[in-house]
């Protein structure tokens, strides 16, 4: 019964069907924000919104990583210790904005969950290959960022990046080459709903 469903998921996934590949192609599947534990969750949406975590630790993370797959020394559960920095500088900068203790407001446990879930994303968007061709070029994206105007929130185009701002959060940006419209629209309705109060 489980091998079905595996070789269900694989086949959906592209996989190939042998039972090993489709148990690690679930092993890794990209969780769900809805099926991580609300301290993940909440840890998880609040660094990926931080644009200046963004910056100073996703994007190094990230060189990195695709410098070891380019390599050929990537390895899966080795690269959850890096995402663990991440996880910690993201709850760290939470309990700086809201209060407690980062440690005791996300557990070790939450962390390393949000470290994996990290992972997966990361791995989940370096095997889908058409991600970076359906970038939005920045003469459509100035366009674009005209007509994203909620209050005082605007979104301008900046070299090769959407930035949203004046948000009480701070500001909130998208490399374009890998941001299709769709995908710059649900970052600004976030954005909105997170500075109403939403």
């Amino acid at each position: 019964m489980a091998h079905d469903k595996l070789a269900k998921l694989a086949n959906e996934l592209g996989l190939k069907t042998k039972a090993r590949k489709a148990h690690h192609a679930t092993a890794h599947a990209p969780r769900t924000v809805a099926e991580e534990s609300a301290e993940a969750r909440e840890l998880m949406l609040f660094g990926t919104n931080d644009s200046s975590l963004y910056h100073s630790r996703e994007v190094p993370i990230i060189k990195n990583l695709q410098g070891k797959i380019a390599s050929g020394k990537y390895d899966s559960e080795k690269s959850v210790a890096l995402w663990k920095y991440w996880a910690e500088d993201a709850a760290k900068r939470y309990a700086k904005e809201f209060g407690g203790p980062w440690n005791v407001v996300f557990p070790p446990a939450a962390r390393t969950e949000v470290a994996r879930a990290m992972r997966d994303r990361f791995e989940a968007e370096q095997r889908t290959p058409t991600r970076r061709k359906d970038g939005m070029p920045v003469a459509v994206a100035r366009k674009f960022a005209e007509t994203l105007r909620a209050g005082s929130l605007r979104a301008e185009v900046r070299g090769d990046e959407i930035v949203f701002t004046g948000g009480m959060f701070g500001e909130h940006s998208l490399y374009l080459p890998v941001s299709n419209q769709e995908r710059v629209q649900a970052h600004w309705d976030g954005y909105v709903s997170n500075n109403n109060g939403g």
